[in-house]
């Protein structure tokens, strides 16, 4: 993930560049603008962990998937079926999908993929790098 143009020396030029060119030493405002963009973002702080973050975007599984979703508990297929019912029945108004709102995944060197709230630190942090 390290990117070929780092310098350490550089780091805090704060020099925001466009188009592809790594942002370095930003606040959580310019990080939170290019996750909207569809960009990764890091810490410098977390450079030795190979971590990043990025927003997974809104998106819908249909009910048809559901059944399909290998990283669901069985438990939670089953409410979603019952709930699919309900709006076959006439209860309810249409509601035949699962919506994801965005959601902010971290991402170790291991490429294992978790949800990521940020801490205080990480908000205060003026370490933040735009990637990509």
């Amino acid at each position: 993930m390290k990117d070929k143009n780092f310098d350490p020396e550089t780091v805090g030029s704060g020099i925001p560049l466009e188009g592809g060119t790594v942002i370095w030493d930003s606040s959580i405002g310019h990080a939170v603008k290019a996750l909207k963009k569809g960009k990764r973002i890091t810490r410098k702080a977390w450079l030795d962990f190979d971590f990043f973050v990025f927003m997974q975007v809104p998106n819908e599984v249909p009910y048809e998937f559901v059944e399909k979703m290998s990283s669901w508990p069985k438990t939670v297929k089953e409410e979603f079926a019952k709930r699919f019912l309900k709006v076959k029945d006439g209860d309810e108004t249409e509601h035949t999908s699962v919506r994801y709102s965005n959601q902010l995944a971290l991402v170790d060197k291991y490429n294992n993929v978790s949800s990521w709230t940020p801490s205080a630190s990480d908000l205060l942090a003026d370490d933040w790098i735009v990637l990509d």
